[in-house]
């Protein structure tokens, strides 16, 4: 009835903890950034602002990131903090315990839903304590270990089946190296030639089985016979089996050969299963994330984003979003530091923060948003309004003034000397060469603007939707692109009401590991990040007012292995803790759009967006920054 693993391309189940091979490549040590650079003194002014642009301007790729680039940004960095630490209440008031009562009598959180119970909160522990080796046993579907029963894997399978992967690369607690015997024949007839002492032996091998048939396959069986008789019987019991290095294990490789989809998948299905219990789920970016710096836009990496689901089921369906709540940041690197670099000075950890800081200001400008309005590049500006035309003699389109024509001069002659004719006066006048011109190029203008119309979405005609012409194109003034995700609303989910500082929230993954990053970022170092510098205000003049508010101060807890049971038990509960502060119920900063008389229909999807009434490309100023290991360009904009 079922057909076996290879009729669906598949390998069928094993256990490569006692399967030998040859060895990997050797493990990659555990390294982990820890720049801790001190902040400016000096208070943010518009000059501050423009040296940030000019050095940020100069990067031309992750390589020059140096540490003024963070003395620019006043960033200070505290590390070992507990999750107590980070979440202004304590943790333990925060994990659901028995007897709490039924979900009526729960608090709600900010989505209408009651806060989960410790039913859900024991199924995801339980299933976490899990030991590894079981875990895989149960996810490849090998039978259970002598005297152990068969797992109920349900809430955490996205999670163990990415650690799983990765247990490949990183896993080295079943390591076997030793010496032993290596018998080519053998792998070759069971067809693992991919298992032999590597490419330049299964080459070979290959090479062999190219022979051609008198050599191969000799038709004198009795010969053959002979010879390899006499080849046994001359060769010693040492020549017949080459001793090389064996291993028995689960890695095939090591960390830095390993793919960055894995720690993704991994890290989001620990956090998923998380932020599934509150109503939230975690997604990819559907722009591309872009930090503003005054005219200027940085790529920066939100690998993932944990949002809100919206109540209303129409707008679920549809995609909306509501937040965003906090950010996770995967990184596939492995070494931060030389070997003569001391700790703290190597250029890939200040290169390493560098992206951390540009993800947590983007994520603060994005909770910002919330019942604000879009203004796009270069909206109101002449350069959106005013006709391309500078006003030179011929027109727009070249048409050549009265009077001027292109055809010979012919001979003039005195009318009175011809009489006009009866046929003469019924026939109209013929039209002159330069009206003639004028109604052809009237006709090509009319024809023009009749396309631009239809591309502007001026004309509901369905006729004539031929593809625009470069100068027709040229023709359409409109402002530059919308910056912003059309099925987000953006709120401050879980901001304090009446504090003037968002609390930002950063997962970082590297490694096997993952680390909380916390950050309190004040309105005004927003506001000096988007300042004009075309403006009348003083260079010098201070842009906050509180030498707090000046600072980024960020929070990093320690590095929790999530190959290690208690340190993800750990990580799991302070991440559970940060959910449920963020979506608690109650008095928070979250201020709904005046108007909408139900807070989960605030975006209804109805409302255009000025893209789509004004839309535009903006100019493009390339150069890689804010360190994504995908390539990215550098935006400058109009304003």
């Amino acid at each position: 009835m079922f057909g076996s693993w290879g009729n669906y391309g598949l390998a069928p189940p094993e256990d490569l903890t006692s399967k030998e091979r040859s060895p990997p490549p050797s493990p990659v040590r555990l390294d982990f950034p820890r720049s801790v650079p001190q902040p400016q003194t000096t208070p943010l002014t518009k000059s501050s602002l423009r040296n940030l642009r000019r050095i940020l301007l100069n990067l031309k790729s992750h390589e020059d990131v140096k540490r003024e680039h963070l003395e620019a940004l006043n960033v200070k960095v505290t590390t070992d903090h507990s999750f107590e630490d980070l979440i202004p209440v304590s943790t333990q008031n925060l994990i659901p315990r028995n007897g709490e009562g039924p979900p009526s009598a729960r608090p709600q959180l900010s989505n209408g839903m009651p806060c989960p119970g410790p039913e859900k909160y024991d199924i995801v522990e339980r299933e976490l304590r899990y030991s590894n080796d079981d875990a895989f046993r149960e996810l490849v579907r090998l039978p259970p270990l002598p005297g152990k029963q068969r797992l109920r894997i349900t809430q955490t399978r996205k999670f163990w089946a990415g650690l799983e992967k990765m247990s490949q690369y990183w896993d080295t607690s079943a390591d076997q190296l030793y010496e032993g015997p290596v018998h080519p024949e053998d792998s070759v007839q069971n067809g693992n030639v991919a298992d032999l002492e590597g490419p330049a032996d299964a080459k070979r091998i290959k090479m062999d089985d190219n022979r051609t048939p008198s050599e191969s396959d000799p038709m004198n069986i009795d010969q053959k016979s002979d010879e390899l008789s006499n080849k046994e019987s001359s060769q010693s019991p040492s020549q017949d089996q080459e001793i090389r290095l064996r291993y028995k294990g689960r890695r095939i490789g090591n960390g830095r050969t390993m793919p960055e989809e894995l720690r993704e998948e991994t890290v989001r299905g620990f956090v998923e299963m998380i932020a599934w219990c509150f109503g939230c789920q975690v997604t990819m970016p559907s722009m591309p994330p872009r930090l503003s710096v005054g005219t200027l836009l940085f790529p920066v990496r939100h690998t993932f984003t944990v949002t809100r689901t919206p109540r209303d089921r129409m707008q679920a369906r549809k995609g909306f979003l509501e937040g965003p709540i906090f950010v996770i940041q995967c990184k596939n690197e492995v070494s931060f530091r030389n070997e003569d670099d001391r700790v703290g000075d190597g250029h890939a950890e200040a290169t390493d923060l560098f992206r951390e800081v540009g993800a947590v200001l983007l994520l603060a400008q994005e909770r910002a948003r919330q019942n604000q309005v879009e203004i796009l590049p270069g909206s109101g500006k002449w350069w959106t309004t005013k006709a391309r035309w500078g006003g030179g003699p011929g027109g727009e389109m070249e048409v050549p003034p009265e009077g001027v024509t292109d055809e010979p001069p012919t001979s003039v002659t005195n009318p009175a000397a011809t009489p006009p004719s009866s046929e003469n006066k019924s026939k109209p006048p013929p039209l002159s060469p330069v009206t003639e011109k004028t109604s052809v190029a009237d006709s090509i203008v009319a024809k023009a603007e009749r396309r631009i119309a239809r591309a502007s979405g001026k004309s509901s005609s369905s006729s004539g939707s031929r593809r625009l012409s470069l100068a027709e194109r040229w023709k359409i003034l409109k402002p530059g692109s919308s910056l912003w995700d059309k099925k987000m609303q953006y709120l401050q989910i879980g901001k304090v009401k009446g504090d003037d500082f968002d609390d930002i929230y950063l997962l970082s993954s590297i490694n096997t590991h993952i680390s909380l990053l916390h950050v309190r970022i004040h309105p005004e170092y927003l506001n000096w990040l988007s300042i004009n510098e075309n403006d009348s205000s003083s260079h010098s003049q201070p842009i906050t007012n509180s030498p707090n508010a000046s600072i980024l101060h960020i929070q990093r807890t320690k590095w929790y292995n999530l190959f290690d049971i208690d340190e993800r038990i750990q990580a799991m509960n302070g991440i559970w803790a940060l959910m449920a502060w963020m979506m608690r119920g109650g008095e928070t900063g979250e201020v709904w759009p005046e108007g909408k008389r139900d807070p989960q229909t605030a975006n209804d999807g109805k409302q255009k967006s000025s893209e789509e009434k004004h839309g535009s490309q903006q100019q493009r100023n390339t150069i890689p920054v804010m360190a994504s290991v995908r390539t990215g360009t550098a935006t400058e904009t109009k304003s």
